[in-house]
């Protein structure tokens, strides 16, 4: 295995597990509805019941205009 797929390995892992990923991850549905959180993303928001809620209402600063953007691939 080269550098490269071991690289593309890793961070498959991550995006697969977000609990094993040091950042702060959130899942969305396209209503920007909370799926997932990961601890860091828990944390960062101080909010341990962060899934279920609008992005919107956690983030207001990120706003309808540059959700509008964001890619929706599932995993």
């Amino acid at each position: 295995m080269n550098e490269t797929d071991k690289l593309l390995r890793d961070l498959t892992d991550l995006v697969r597990s977000p609990d094993m990923n040091p950042g702060a991850v959130c899942h969305l549905n396209k209503t920007g509805k909370i799926l997932l959180a990961n601890k860091a993303a828990r944390q960062l928001f101080g909010n341990e019941n962060i899934a279920g809620q609008n992005w919107n209402n956690i983030c207001p600063e990120f706003g309808d205009r540059h959700y509008e953007h964001v890619n929706f691939n599932p995993v």
